[in-house]
């Protein structure tokens, strides 16, 4: 099986607890910080008619939901690998009447399925740890970004501030695993969480690969002391 399939699995398995396992193991933030990831998208295309977004890695649409409510005049495609967490987006797309504007649809990040320029953003949500090759996942990102589009990336990091460091490493490999273990019933999923964010390139590797990929003016912000950081540029 590959590092992608076992991913999938990963998040079929969880996807009944994951949005409350969301909200209680970030104590609510992830809410605030996907907000901030729609009024960027907003400020950038506010003045488009009719913009198209793609969102990877959509999981059960929360963000895409939030891009709906602030850009009504958005049409939103949600891509995954995990049909399950597709299921429950869909239903939460349904319950709020947004099919008309919301698509939801299984996609691989790493060969996606759109032409060449098809969108005037795209965004990804705590999703780009889990790509198998990251750089193969930004430039399919960018490539089916539109000239003078932006990119918008939510991700966790390791936290810089010297007084945050100590107790979110605690928290991450401690008691997060073992909340996620006793809600979700999954043995591995919230060990995952840790040892992802211990792999991931640094702030600067980043940066360089965003550009290499064709992003200019990318700039980034660190959130709750670095515990997550939102990049963000424009083709």
């Amino acid at each position: 099986m590959t590092k992608q399939q076992t991913i999938t699995e990963m998040f079929d398995d969880i996807s009944p607890r994951y949005d409350f396992l969301n909200h209680l193991l970030s104590l609510n933030l992830d809410r605030g910080w996907r907000r901030k990831v729609s009024k960027l998208v907003t400020t950038a295309l506010g003045n488009l008619s009719k913009p198209e977004i793609l969102d990877v890695a959509t999981g059960t649409a929360d963000l895409a939901l939030q891009m709906a409510k602030d850009l009504p005049s958005a049409q939103i495609t949600g891509i995954d690998l995990s049909q399950n967490m597709l299921d429950l987006g869909q239903r939460k797309v349904k319950a709020k009447g947004l099919e008309q504007r919301v698509c939801l649809r299984r996609d691989d990040a790493m060969a996606l399925s759109f032409r060449n320029e098809s969108f005037d953003a795209v965004t990804v949500a705590f999703g780009v740890r889990n790509f198998s090759d990251l750089s193969q996942g930004v430039h399919e990102m960018v490539r089916v970004l539109k000239k003078g589009g932006t990119l918008v990336i939510l991700e966790f990091a390791k936290p810089t501030h010297r007084w945050i460091k100590g107790g979110y490493h605690l928290y991450t490999h401690l008691w997060l695993p073992l909340i996620g273990r006793l809600v979700s019933g999954h043995r591995s999923a919230y060990r995952y969480l840790p040892e992802s964010i211990e792999r991931f390139p640094s702030l600067e590797t980043n940066i360089r690969m965003l550009e290499e990929a064709g992003l200019s003016d990318v700039q980034t912000e660190a959130l709750l002391g670095g515990v997550a950081l939102l990049y963000h540029g424009r083709k």
